[in-house]
């Protein structure tokens, strides 16, 4: 539980012992796996059922233990929570391709005005500036001034709170 706790990033080594056979050094490598596997899954949920499979030792305590699963669960949400190198690294890498995306739409389309299929050409070119128009509406309306004079965003998350 230290090494889950403790919430630092490095590759758990493989680990295939039973439950009854773990060694306090595999139990910590095993649960100082579990922060890899929050980084690299896209929910807390998954992150937890990706690390428990990975061990047989963690199967055999989820089987045994009915407890194990929903506390490992709120254990990650938290973890995910005070963590904001996860949310950073998803944050940058769903940025990238999505301009990756846009940079290979972009060849496509002059290959093919190059074919003479201007049709598909001008439809993926069409796609394009209605996606970057709803995204800059987007931006400007959550971040424009209401008419009480603060910003929607400030209003949406105190009404929240």
């Amino acid at each position: 539980m230290r090494a889950v706790v403790r919430n630092k990033l490095r590759k758990a080594k493989d680990v295939s012992r039973n439950l009854i056979n773990l060694s306090p050094r595999e139990a910590s490598s095993i649960g100082g796996g579990l922060a890899m596997a929050l980084l690299i899954n896209i929910t807390s949920d998954a992150a937890v059922d990706d690390w428990v499979y990975r061990f047989p030792a963690l199967v055999e305590f989820d089987e045994q233990l009915v407890w194990f699963r929903p506390m490992m669960n709120t254990i990650a949400k938290r973890l995910i929570s005070k963590s904001g190198f996860g949310l950073k690294m998803r944050l940058y890498s769903g940025a990238f391709f999505s301009i990756m995306d846009m940079v290979s739409d972009i060849v496509m389309i002059i290959q093919y005005f190059e074919e003479g299929n201007d049709f598909y050409a001008r439809a993926i070119l069409y796609s394009i500036i209605s996606n970057f128009r709803a995204s800059c509406f987007s931006y400007i309306s959550s971040t424009t001034k209401s008419p009480l004079g603060t910003s929607s965003t400030r209003l949406s998350s105190s009404s929240s709170a």
